[in-house]
């Protein structure tokens, strides 16, 4: 049985679930409001039989940042297509080599954060669930130029990196609308920071493109941008390359 078996059969099939690798994780999250569950003894064992638990629901599976850890969310990943009504794998930013969410709610992270995180994580479909590969962790600072390069160009493939930028650094408003050059040069403080290299503009626009957002010239303005986005300007006052 699923832990916290009750509290899943008293949800209505619209709500939201989220998987996590052990009891404590659940306990944590139940605590701040959320619908939460996990398999018993822990990463990659997870039984057939615990999928018609989560038939109809969204689900957001949030790895520990080790191989045991996202090994185990895409086998749950994997088992839940044709269940499921969603299946959404987040990485939690900044989450440390061997850390849970637990840990990375301890370091600051927040519920409303958290949120926006799943919201932004890609839907996986059948075929992407059935990869078998884990999602690499963000490249460090010490690797070497080309495999920075490789592994930037993975992540805008996976849409992984791209999802956790704009959950962070920018806010969907229908009224709002933003330069390319501004949001690009964003992109750059942020992916730079995160030990990656930020790509060519023109992938980033594609990027951009496939999350939904219109490329057109701005009102007023002879400047090329998109429509339905704002920036988290305080997030890079402290970056020269950006103007705030």
């Amino acid at each position: 049985m699923p832990y916290c078996l009750f509290e899943l059969r008293a949800k209505a099939p619209e709500d939201s679930i989220l998987i996590v690798e052990v009891e404590k994780d659940v306990d944590r999250l139940a605590g701040l409001g959320f619908v939460v569950s996990c398999n018993a003894g822990g990463a990659n064992k997870w039984p057939a039989e615990l999928n018609p638990h989560f038939e109809g629901h969204a689900v957001c599976i949030l790895p520990d940042n080790d191989d045991a850890g996202h090994s185990h969310a895409e086998k749950v990943a994997a088992s839940l297509p044709g269940v499921a009504a969603s299946i959404r794998i987040v990485s939690l930013p900044g989450l440390a080599r061997g850390g849970d969410v637990s840990d990375w709610l301890d370091a600051g992270g927040d519920t409303d954060r958290l949120v926006a995180l799943c919201q932004a994580a890609p839907t996986r479909t059948a075929a992407t669930a059935d990869r078998g590969s884990a999602p690499k962790p963000l490249p460090p600072s010490s690797t070497s130029p080309t495999a920075v390069i490789e592994a930037t160009a993975e992540y805008f493939d996976d849409e992984d990196s791209f999802g956790r930028w704009l959950a962070e650094c920018c806010v969907r408003d229908p009224m709002a609308h933003e330069t390319t050059r501004d949001l690009y040069a964003a992109w750059s403080v942020w992916a730079e920071r995160s030990g990656m290299s930020a790509g060519t503009e023109p992938k980033f626009r594609s990027a951009l493109k496939a999350r939904g957002f219109e490329s057109k010239r701005l009102p007023g303005a002879n400047i090329s941008g998109f429509l339905g986005v704002r920036l988290n300007r305080e997030d890079y006052t402290n970056d020269l390359r950006y103007g705030g």
